[in-house]
């Protein structure tokens, strides 16, 4: 049994069903207090440094934050993120969707704070719309050939938005690194660059670890070829009469049967079954 399953044995009644909508319904709040509330709203990112002064909430906090202004897109964006948190929870179960969820926004926030120690870098946060996305590329791994209708009309395998996605990842990694000539900005090219390589950790992690490395292993190969050699050496076996020699080639009319008073199973054709001595 793998480490999940034994995992989700014993945690997997503590699992939140439905974990997407509750997820969705926060990122609502946020761009509520963004709109209604700016004060409140700017206690919720996370900045490291106002961590270390003892803010400690927004180590959670910054799950609600949006990572734009709202507009249709953004309506578009959250249908497209409830329907692949719940094929993902289908798919794989609320225990495993949970784990990678969570696991990501731990990744993302301790990789966060952990970069603000090393490198002293005041200003940056983790953007939850790489969260999201994490997500996407999980499904895309799950249904690669799931068709999406672009504008309606256009259809477009997952993988291959999946695939456009992750160029622009590595776009977006190198172009952001522009804006470091500029005062004041260099918070904010770690924060986004930092979201982008944890977002990619998280699903990595969780794809190798979710891998059946069995049918790689020695014994499994091994087994394989013993199975291939039997089944090629099965091929070979036809029927033939212990007595005259004769096979199914020799007439399509010929009935072979083994002889119950013969040792060493011998095989007969039907004028020589009663017919020859017993060995």
């Amino acid at each position: 049994m793998s480490l999940l399953s034994k995992l989700e044995r014993k945690f997997g009644r503590f699992a939140i069903h439905n974990l997407i909508l509750y997820m969705l319904i926060g990122f609502g709040v946020g761009y509520i207090l963004y709109y209604i509330n700016p004060t409140i709203y700017n206690l919720l990112p996370l900045y490291p440094e106002l961590v270390m002064r003892g803010q400690v909430w927004r180590l959670v906090t910054w799950i609600i934050t949006i990572p734009d202004e709202f507009s249709i897109w953004t309506i578009f964006m959250l249908y497209l993120f409830y329907w692949i948190g719940s094929s993902l929870e289908n798919y794989w179960g609320a225990f495993r969707f949970n784990l990678y969820v969570f696991s990501g926004i731990i990744i993302m926030a301790l990789g966060t704070m952990l970069v603000y120690f090393i490198f002293h870098v005041p200003g940056m946060t983790p953007s939850t719309y790489y969260v999201y996305m994490a997500s996407f590329f999980a499904f895309a791994t799950c249904f690669p050939n799931m068709q999406l209708f672009l504008m309606g009309i256009i259809p477009v395998k997952i993988k291959w938005l999946a695939i456009l996605d992750g160029v622009l990842y590595v776009y977006n990694f190198i172009s952001i690194g522009k804006l470091l000539i500029y005062p004041g900005t260099k918070g904010f090219v770690y924060g986004v660059r930092i979201s982008i390589v944890l977002s990619f950790l998280n699903f990595i992690v969780f794809f190798f670890a979710t891998r059946n490395y069995k049918r790689i292993s020695p014994s499994e190969i091994r087994r394989k070829k013993q199975y291939k050699k039997q089944m090629v050496q099965a091929k070979g076996v036809t029927h033939k009469c212990a007595v005259c020699g004769r096979t199914p080639e020799d007439g399509e009319d010929l009935v072979f049967r083994y002889c119950s008073k013969c040792s060493g199973g011998y095989e007969y054709c039907q004028d020589h079954l009663f017919t020859h001595e017993h060995k």
